[in-house]
C-alpha cells in the first residue's frame, strides 16, 4: 500500500522534477562526477592499502 502511495507521489513530482531538471542537470552532474571521483579516490586508497598490507604480509 505505502509502495503504491510512494509510486503515485513520484510520478506526480516526475514532471516538475524534470522541469527542474533542465536547470539544475548541469551542477548535479558536477556534484554527482566529484562524488564518483572522490569514491573511486577513496575505494582506490582502500585497495592500496590492502595489496600493501597482503605483500608486507
Amino acid at each position: 500500500l505505502y509502495r503504491k502511495e510512494f509510486s503515485r507521489y513520484i510520478q506526480l513530482i516526475a514532471p516538475i522534477f524534470n522541469v527542474f531538471n533542465r536547470h539544475f542537470l548541469l551542477s548535479f552532474n558536477i556534484t554527482n562526477a566529484y562524488l564518483t571521483i572522490k569514491s573511486i579516490a577513496i575505494s582506490s586508497r582502500r585497495c592500496t592499502s590492502n595489496w600493501l598490507a597482503i605483500s608486507v604480509n
